[in-house]
């Protein structure tokens, strides 16, 4: 489905859970049982984890249609089979840099969320 002219790319958990016809518990439990975080849901303040989530729409329909054409949709949730982004850039840090302080998936998450707020800046003014 194209939402892309319907709604804005990011929705509270209750305007998700209305585009997308499920409620709001089940994206919650959704986002616990294998719900792609970064890409599927964030939080709204990225460093506290009290903060309301957001839902990529667009995203969570890809996912929600990925569930409901797999056999055993719950056992292998669509989730990358990569370690997330926070973890790489800690391991890469802790190589490159063994003698320095090791960053916690906390900063890691902040550097993750800048660089992708940058490649977004990049993309639109790319597109004009």
């Amino acid at each position: 489905m194209n939402y892309a002219t319907t709604s804005p790319k990011w929705l509270s958990q209750k305007q998700a859970a209305q585009v997308l016809n499920v409620s709001e518990r089940t994206l919650a439990r959704l986002r616990q049982t294998g719900m792609e975080p970064g890409t599927c849901w964030r939080r709204k303040v990225p460093n506290n984890p009290n903060s309301h989530v957001l839902y990529n729409i667009e995203r969570c329909d890809e996912y929600l249609h990925h569930l409901a054409t797999t056999d055993d949709s719950f056992a292998q949730p669509m989730t990358t089979q990569h370690k997330p982004l926070e973890d790489l850039l800690a391991e890469w840090w802790r190589d490159s840099y063994p003698h320095a302080a090791p960053i916690n998936n906390q900063t890691a998450s902040l550097i993750v969320a800048f660089a992708s707020w940058v490649l977004a800046k990049k993309a639109r003014e790319a597109a004009q």
